[in-house]
C-alpha cells in the first residue's frame, strides 16, 4: 500500500510543556548550572535554542509512562545553539546547549505519535555542553552526542565566544 508522504508536529523549540516533575518546561529552554532559567535581557523571557539538531528515537521495551496510552518512545533531542537573542545580537556557541528527552505516546494501530511530557537533561555536572551537534543511537539503544568544536585552549583568554559560553554556564 502506498501512502502519501506526510509529517506531523511533534512540539516546537520554544512551545511551553508538561514537564516530568509537573509544572511547564520550554523546550530547548537554556539554564544556567544552577538550574536557573537565562533570560534574554530585551523580552525577559527565557532563552531558548533555534537549532534543533542530532535526535535519536528510543523504544524500550515493559515501559509505563504517565500519560501514555500506547506505546511509550522517547524522542532525544540536542539543541546546537541559538542564532540570535531578541535585540538581534549574534549568540551563536555562546549559551551552553541544552539536551531534551520528550515521552511520545504511539498509537501501536496507527504509529500516530504524541507529545506527552519534556525535560531537559541536567549538563550542570560537566558545566554544560557547547554546540552540540550530531546524534544517533548507539547499538546498545542509547542516545550519542557530540559536540561540534572544542574550544581551542590556545586562545581561550582572548576567545569571546568562549567567554560568553563560560559567563553563561555558572
Amino acid at each position: 500500500e502506498q501512502r502519501k508522504l506526510s509529517y506531523h508536529t511533534l512540539y516546537k523549540t520554544g512551545q511551553s510543556m508538561a514537564g516530568v516533575g509537573g509544572g511547564q518546561v520550554l523546550a530547548g529552554g537554556y539554564f544556567m548550572a544552577n538550574g536557573q532559567p537565562l533570560i534574554d535581557n530585551k523580552t525577559g523571557r527565557q532563552m531558548y535554542s533555534d537549532c534543533p539538531d542530532g535526535q535519536s528515537l528510543i523504544k524500550l521495551d515493559n515501559v509505563k509512562a504517565k500519560g501514555v496510552k500506547g506505546n511509550t518512545l522517547f524522542l532525544v533531542t540536542q539543541f546546537e545553539y541559538l542564532n540570535k537573542d531578541a535585540a538581534g545580537n549574534d549568540m551563536y556557541g555562546k549559551l551552553p546547549s541544552p539536551i531534551g528527552v520528550t515521552t511520545i505516546d504511539q498509537d501501536p494501530k496507527t504509529g500516530h505519535m504524541k507529545a506527552v511530557r519534556y525535560h531537559n537533561v541536567d549538563t550542570s555536572g560537566v558545566h554544560g555542553l557547547w554546540i552540540t551537534c550530531a546524534g544517533s543511537i548507539s547499538p546498545w539503544n542509547t542516545h550519542l552526542s557530540s559536540e561540534e568544536y572544542e574550544p581551542d585552549a590556545f586562545k581561550a583568554d582572548s576567545d569571546e565566544q568562549f567567554k560568553a559560553f563560560s559567563l553563561n554556564t555558572l
